[in-house]
């Protein structure tokens, strides 16, 4: 709706929400803006003055009404203190304001969670900016003032409800605020330390990177792996694995970090990890061939090529997605090589990103050329809706979008509950809504809420005929292995499904499971099904059939990445209990 056509109230309305998104965001300028349409608004709305750290006209306004100090408001229906602590308006005016305010809302009773009782933040908060957070994870991240942490954990926060607090800290980029939120951490969520020295190794904070790290349990393997992909120094990486008389449980560890390292063609890491005891067997022929394609060393992907020739049968997505990174790091040199090791052009990243979308994105048109040239599809569309060569996705307008957001929502709650009416009443009346995506910031379709797995909180629920809206979703075309954001990105139902207690406790995980491998629902990453899927399923015809196709004629040996295909295979055969296809595989040699 243009904004000639609302009335006053509605005007006022939306004139105050540009401010507190102005505050929210930390846009000065917009908030000058806004302010001057809007000079009324801070003494208008407690809301707002709390956004925009105005103590005189918070406090004029709890003097009039108390009853205000709790109480949801605005386009998010946050209360004020959560208003406050979000605001990232910085400098010592703004911070004076805060405490101010905040030292006034809990005396009048304000929840110093910031939150509705039995609100509870979900993992998910790890994955984007844009997140429900409690007040003290919103002060640590957003407002990132030491003084306004310190009086939330003095009037009874407390960090063992919270899921993000260390890891707001690190975005908030003060450490202070890290130091005192260390220091009040209870044991019982000590592993937000993990995620946040991992974040810190992603911002570049080797400051905090070391404090974190004299918390956690090293070799601290996310933040480790991370650091490799993106080539941090020698010393940092020395910190993140820790005492080199670690023990045997780290061992494994270590073997994955060379993995990425050798993968990733940083032959500073995989020369500490060597000397750590690793051994190069550790690294797989695809590991050695997609290292080769980064380093730029024609000749040894050549010769690794010759030498396995049944290695392009065996890449998977996550293999097919270094194809998108070494774009976005800035290696599109390595696109025509890592096209002719048999890289799929098609595969996004785990952001819904295609290769040719961030080539063009970046500039680099020899690379854009290279991914035409095999085949990328150029009427791929991103979690957005745009194609890789365009600016723009097919716009429907604000009233559209807002209409079709508001559908996709119906939706949802109809998967979560069961109601198989609503839902196909739904898609009847707009199809599109099949491949649509959640407005939320996982991108998520239906076929995913099925998972009940990492979206919101309270649609996290299996119903008793969930294998029925599964079929449904199906029936209708849902994308069997579109990924979504959840968990880091490149995330499909089938591994929602398979990680999320809520199937598992309405006895339902295995059915549903089923439903997705007949759909063609693959497991381990791969692009296209093979061997685990068939293993998953019972078909020990296909397993079979898969073994003799995928073995080199002649050989005396099984090639070592069959080896560990059907070692993937085995476990999954056990997972869905399929005992013939168990003993199978064990005879053939699998552990």
């Amino acid at each position: 709706m243009e904004e000639g056509n609302l009335n006053p109230d509605q005007q006022r309305e939306s004139a105050g929400e540009l401010l507190i998104d102005a505050a929210l965001a930390g846009d000065e300028d917009a908030m000058a803006a806004a302010l001057a349409r809007d000079r009324r608004g801070p003494a208008r709305s407690l809301h707002i003055a709390a956004a925009l750290a105005d103590s005189n006209s918070a406090l004029a306004l709890l003097a009039a009404d108390a009853a205000l100090a709790d109480q949801p408001g605005g386009r998010r229906s946050w209360r004020p203190l959560l208003y406050l602590c979000s605001s990232r308006r910085r400098g010592h005016q703004a911070d004076e304001g805060r405490i101010r305010i905040a030292s006034h809302l809990l005396e009048l009773g304000a929840a110093v969670t910031g939150r509705e009782a039995g609100f509870q933040s979900t993992h998910g908060t790890m994955l984007w900016e844009d997140n429900e957070l409690m007040a003290i994870e919103a002060a640590a991240g957003r407002a990132a003032s030491p003084a306004l942490v310190k009086l939330l954990l003095d009037a009874g926060a407390q960090l063992e409800h919270t899921t993000v607090a260390l890891l707001q800290a690190v975005r908030g980029g003060s450490i202070e605020v890290l130091s005192l939120l260390l220091a009040a951490l209870p044991s019982s969520v000590s592993w937000q330390t993990g995620w946040a020295l991992r974040e810190s190794i992603v911002a570049g904070r080797n400051d905090m990177a070391r404090m974190l790290a004299a918390r956690a349990h090293l070799p601290a393997e996310q933040a480790l792996l991370e650091g490799i992909r993106l080539g941090r120094g020698r010393d940092l990486l020395e910190l993140l694995l820790g005492n080199e008389n670690s023990g045997t449980a780290a061992h494994g560890i270590l073997e994955n970090a060379y993995r990425q390292a050798v993968r990733h063609g940083n032959a500073t890491a995989a020369d500490m990890l060597l000397r750590r005891g690793v051994s190069e067997g550790a690294a797989t022929a695809i590991d050695r061939i997609l290292g080769a394609c980064l380093t730029g060393d024609r000749d040894a992907l050549n010769r690794l090529l010759r030498e396995h020739p049944y290695a392009r049968a065996f890449l998977g997505n996550d293999d097919h997605r270094v194809l998108a990174w070494s774009i976005r790091s800035g290696m599109s040199q390595a696109v025509p090589l890592l096209l002719s090791a048999g890289l799929d052009p098609n595969v996004p990243d785990c952001d819904g990103e295609a290769p040719l979308r961030l080539a063009m994105l970046a500039g680099a048109s020899d690379a854009v050329n290279a991914l035409v040239e095999a085949g990328a599809d150029l009427e791929a569309r991103n979690f957005d809706g745009k194609k890789p060569l365009e600016d723009e996705p097919r716009s429907a307008g604000a009233a559209g979008r807002e209409g079709q957001n508001q559908m996709f929502e119906r939706a949802a709650d109809a998967v979560v509950s069961g109601d198989a009416a609503k839902l196909r009443e739904l898609l009847d009346e707009e199809p599109s809504l099949i491949q649509a995506r959640s407005p939320r910031p996982h991108r998520a379709t239906l076929l995913h809420y099925c998972g009940a797995n990492g979206v919101e909180e309270e649609r996290q629920r299996t119903p008793d005929n969930a294998v029925l809206i599964l079929q449904l979703l199906l029936e209708r075309g849902a994308e069997v292995n579109a990924t979504c954001k959840l968990y880091r990105g490149g995330t499909t139902t089938m591994e929602l499904v398979l990680t999320s207690i809520h199937p598992a406790r309405a006895g339902l995980r295995l059915a549903l499971g089923e439903v997705l491998l007949k759909g063609g629902a693959t497991l381990e990453s791969r692009k296209t099904a093979g061997l685990c899927e068939a293993a998953a399923l019972g078909r020990l015809d296909l397993v079979k059939a898969y073994l003799r196709r995928s073995t080199p004629e002649g050989a005396s040996s099984m090639p070592e990445l069959m080896l560990a295909e059907m070692r993937s295979a085995l476990k999954w055969a056990r997972e869905f209990g399929r005992t013939e296809v168990t003993e199978y595989l064990t005879g053939k040699g699998a552990s």
